[in-house]
């Protein structure tokens, strides 16, 4: 999946089976709405905060921004935005997994 197929991507089921097997490390039928609820996109973060990869939520004017940094060969910061902080969260942890 590239990053922009991640930037794209609405929130919703697809969105949150990814989740659910890159970051939650588990398969589900139906997943938790993570993309959309802000309590259970907080799970999310403290799955990451809890293997070392932390988010950065920030609130913007007219959206919200997520960010984290990512070691690849270098050290990168990746973050998204969205109109949401749930799918905003969603989008982040994908980049921050490398899925």
């Amino acid at each position: 999946m590239t990053e922009q197929e991640i930037r794209e991507m609405p929130a919703g089921r697809e969105i949150d089976l990814l989740i659910g097997k890159y970051v939650m490390h588990e398969l589900y039928v139906e997943p938790p709405a993570w993309s959309v609820d802000i309590a259970l996109a907080w799970e999310v973060v403290e799955r990451l905060r809890s293997e070392d990869k932390p988010l950065a939520v920030i609130p913007r004017d007219n959206d919200w921004l997520v960010g984290s940094a990512k070691a690849l060969p270098i050290w990168r910061l990746v973050s998204m935005a969205a109109e949401t902080a749930p799918l905003a969260i969603c989008r982040a942890a994908l980049l921050a997994v490398g899925a």
